[in-house]
């Protein structure tokens, strides 16, 4: 046998693979080239900024009307909170999503009262001002 002619059915495998590999490189090097992708216009840009802002709004609006809807009145700092604070984090920190804004857990009011110690009537002053300030019982 010549050097050129395979010899057995495993190098005729293996010339042919090579083969299709060469094939493959020729069609990616006639290949066109990619298209580039489409670029919105700065109209097409603005109006979409628009809709998300007014989307933003509208969350808002909707996390304060369900509560309203229900007839349920929560309580006066999450009241605020959802009024005054979400928008002006998200406005200062560039929040784009409701949902991106930190959420009140847990609100907790301390009152140190070492002197009480000798003194009941201080307890009960402290209780009452605890009272009025977070609008329950201690």
């Amino acid at each position: 046998m010549c050097s050129g002619e395979p010899e057995g059915k495993g190098e005729r495998q293996r010339a042919h693979v090579r083969d299709k590999k060469k094939k493959g490189e020729e069609k990616a090097r006639r290949a066109r080239p990619r298209r580039r992708p489409h670029r919105p216009k700065p109209e097409e840009k603005e109006k979409k900024k628009s809709k998300r802002q007014e989307k933003r709004q509208a969350q808002i609006t909707a996390a304060e009307g369900e509560a309203k809807a229900k007839g349920e009145t929560g309580a006066r700092l999450v009241d605020r909170y959802k009024k005054e604070v979400i928008p002006a984090l998200m406005k200062d920190f560039g929040y784009k999503n409701l949902m991106q804004v930190p959420k009140l857990e847990k609100i907790v009011v301390n009152m140190g009262l070492g002197e009480a110690i000798n003194n009941n009537k201080l307890i009960e002053q402290a209780e009452e001002q605890m009272m009025a300030l977070a609008g329950q019982k201690p």
